[in-house]
This record gives C-alpha cells, sequence and structure tokens, in this order.
C-alpha cells in the first residue's frame, strides 16, 4: 500500500498482493449513469488537488478503458470511447462503497435513492479473487495449445501438467510451486473438478482475445 515497485522487482506474488489489498473487499456490479459515474470519480479525487495532497484511501481507481481528464476533473472515455452522460453503464464497484465507507456522496445519494438496484452482498467478489482470475486469464492465454499442454492425452490438463508448462515457459528465473499451478487452474475450472477440459481453455483464452477491454457498459 503506498509502495512503488521498480522495474527491477522480480515478482509481483500473491503475498504482494494481500498486502495491497489486505481485506475482503468484495465488488459487485451495478448500472450507473454515465454522468454519475464522473461525478463520484471526481468526489474521490478531490483531496489528490489538495496543497499537498493527501493520501485517502477512497481514490476510486479506474480500468485502463477509462479515461480522466485531470485538468477538467471529470471522466472523459468509458471503454475508450466518450462518456455518455444519459448512458447507464454496467461497472463494478465494492459493495461497501454503496453503503457509505469512505463516504462518496454520489455514490451514497444514488444507493439511497435507488435501493432496489444495489446487489445482495453475497452477490459480490473478492477483490483479490478477481485480479487472480484475470491474470491467470492471461497467463493461460501465452501457454502452449491445449493438445500439448494434455501431455498423457487424457482428454483434459492436469495441475501437474500445467505446473509442468509453466516451469517451462519460465525456465530458471523462478521455481514454479503446485500451488501456482492450482491457482492458474482454479480461475477457469468451471465445473471444480480440478481439471481443465478444452471447452474451459477456449471459453477463458478466446474471451480474453477477443475482449481486451471486457464490456462495462449497456
Amino acid at each position: 500500500r503506498g509502495f512503488d515497485y521498480p522495474d527491477s522487482y522480480p515478482h509481483f506474488t500473491y503475498g504482494d498482493l494481500k498486502k495491497e489489498v489486505p481485506f475482503s473487499s468484495e465488488v459487485v456490479v451495478v448500472s450507473l449513469p454515465g454522468a454519475l459515474l464522473s461525478a463520484a470519480v471526481a468526489f474521490s479525487r478531490q483531496r489528490a488537488y489538495y496543497d499537498p495532497p493527501e493520501d485517502w484511501g477512497g481514490f476510486l481507481q479506474l480500468d485502463d478503458g477509462f479515461e480522466w481528464d485531470a485538468a477538467a476533473r471529470a471522466v472523459t472515455k468509458i471503454n475508450g470511447a466518450p462518456l455518455e452522460g444519459e448512458r447507464v453503464y454496467r461497472v463494478g464497484v465494492l459493495q461497501l462503497s454503496l453503503n457509505g465507507m469512505n463516504r462518496n456522496q454520489p455514490l451514497i445519494d444514488w444507493a439511497d435513492a435507488n435501493p432496489t438496484l444495489i446487489p445482495d452482498e453475497d452477490m459480490g467478489r473478492q477483490a483479490k479473487e478477481l485480479i487472480v482470475a484475470c491474470c491467470a486469464t492471461r497467463v493461460w492465454a501465452q501457454l502452449p495449445s491445449f493438445h500439448l499442454l494434455d501431455a498423457d492425452q487424457d482428454g483434459v490438463i492436469s495441475v501437474e501438467e500445467v505446473q509442468q508448462a509453466m516451469q517451462k515457459a519460465v525456465g530458471s528465473a523462478k521455481q514454479v510451486s503446485r500451488v501456482d499451478a492450482e491457482k492458474l487452474v482454479a480461475a477457469i475450472d468451471q465445473d471444480s473438478d480440478g481439471t481443465i477440459t478444452r471447452e474451459e481453455l477456449e471459453h477463458a483464452t478466446s474471451f480474453k482475445l477477443q475482449n481486451p477491454h471486457p464490456p462495462t457498459s449497456t
């Protein structure tokens, strides 16, 4: 938290991720008007413009499909397209932000006015889980084809086969553990049987390759 990772930093590990995101931080998807989105982001970042700037946990982060105009203090693009104030966008936000955490007034006002649009708490996913899934999908896209990964040709990819493929990919730069392989498998293992079928692999990698910025708007 607040650590500047240099280019020489060897590997960003799961341990590093837990330090950066120490809490459960459940994320839910909600439908918000573009104007409200921009207002909520601007409200969260106002302390960054103090003299001197203040570090604040309520600073809302944006994915790379967004564009923030620092001079205008407004979101100008979503999914790479100009923001439309009246348009409704589906975005991921922290569940607690809708419940008043960090007192983001635009989000609080919207939540108070639209209680039926707020997802139930059990519908959220932990931020760490989402980040691991995103990173794992990128790794899968860089590994060999299903045919090559399935070394024993039994029709599924096992944890052991994934571990071997990962080790071959990174060489001697890092020792790939079974836990590393298990997390990679779990990220796309839709039926949770501990192995990956051709369909599961194709679903995960084709979605990522075809959607570098997964839809966040409707």
